[in-house]
């Protein structure tokens, strides 16, 4: 019996022929895909591919299920002239929207007009500041705006109205004090100051008097000095013709002991009731170590 033989192939039927090893044979071959007609409802209902007629009197879809077309609407650029109305989505088309040919519009008025807000570059007004430094709806020491700004206005002006008062009568009780002049005083007319005491014999007094140190003179402030001038229309710029120059005038301590003195100098340093007695008048009233004590004189008529 003659062995069978190999029929003799070509190399191109040879290529052909491939091998499928097992592990490369499918065992469970995927399963075909059903035909459109068999696919979901929902989908057909929300795709709107329905091979069926679901508009007879048998079924119908619902209104609110309908797919209505869509439509395109093209955004207005700035500067633009036309305006376009966007049509249906057309099948016909491929699904693009169908857009009508723009009717271009004449501009009547190329300017531009920007409508800007004018509360927004306006500063804030006087009753938005008060608000919101004194909001209405707070309480103020139990009260309410109102009653508190009334309050506190009436304050204000009681405190305005004192400070004037004061100020206006001190001012009034300064000026009519009058100056301890020997013409305007009584004779029971005492004042109350300091004394202390100098050396006349260093130099010639405001009157031109020379005195020595044991001689009872003495130098009175520079206002009464100043104001016997001016009272009697002498002036200032001459002192030697003062009215007080050569005036007596009686002191006096607690103890007892006084002494009288004659006026020959201005004092810069003393007050008006005030007196600056020779070192020898000071030693009749007081000693010279007290430098300075108080006393009380008067003009001697």
């Amino acid at each position: 019996m003659a062995s069978p033989t190999n029929p003799t192939r070509s190399p191109t039927e040879l290529e052909r022929i491939r091998h499928v090893p097992d592990w490369e044979i499918p065992v469970n071959p995927p399963k075909r895909r059903r035909s459109s007609s068999s696919r979901n409802f929902f989908s057909r209902l929300l795709k709107g591919s329905s091979p069926h007629n679901y508009s007879s009197s048998r079924f119908s879809i619902p209104s609110f299920l309908q797919r209505k077309p869509a439509t395109a609407v093209r955004p207005n650029t700035p500067g633009s002239c036309t305006t376009t109305t966007a049509g249906p989505i057309s099948k016909e088309t491929g699904g693009s929207p169908v857009l009508p040919i723009s009717s271009p519009i004449s501009p009547t008025n190329t300017t531009t007009h920007t409508t800007t807000n004018n509360n927004d570059n306006n500063p804030t007004t006087l009753r938005q500041r008060f608000d919101s430094i004194l909001p209405p709806s707070r309480r103020y020491c139990g009260l309410s705006r109102r009653a508190f700004l009334i309050l506190l206005s009436t304050a204000l002006i009681l405190l305005i109205i004192l400070a004037l008062g004061l100020g206006l009568g001190l001012g009034l009780r300064h000026r009519s004090k009058s100056l301890p002049l020997p013409w305007t005083t009584t004779s029971s007319s005492v004042q109350s100051g300091e004394l202390t005491y100098f050396s006349p014999s260093v130099g010639v007094g405001a009157c031109g008097y020379q005195s020595g140190d044991n001689q009872t003179v003495a130098a009175v402030g520079h206002k009464l000095f100043d104001g016997a001038a001016k009272s009697k229309g002498v002036g200032t710029q001459n002192p030697n013709s003062n009215p007080l120059c050569g005036l007596w005038i009686r002191v006096m301590r607690g103890d007892g002991r006084e002494v009288e003195v004659m006026v020959v100098d201005r004092c810069t340093g003393c007050g008006v009731e005030d007196l600056d007695l020779s070192v020898g008048a000071f030693g009749e009233i007081g000693e010279e170590g007290e430098g300075r004590v108080k006393g009380k004189w008067e003009w001697v008529r």
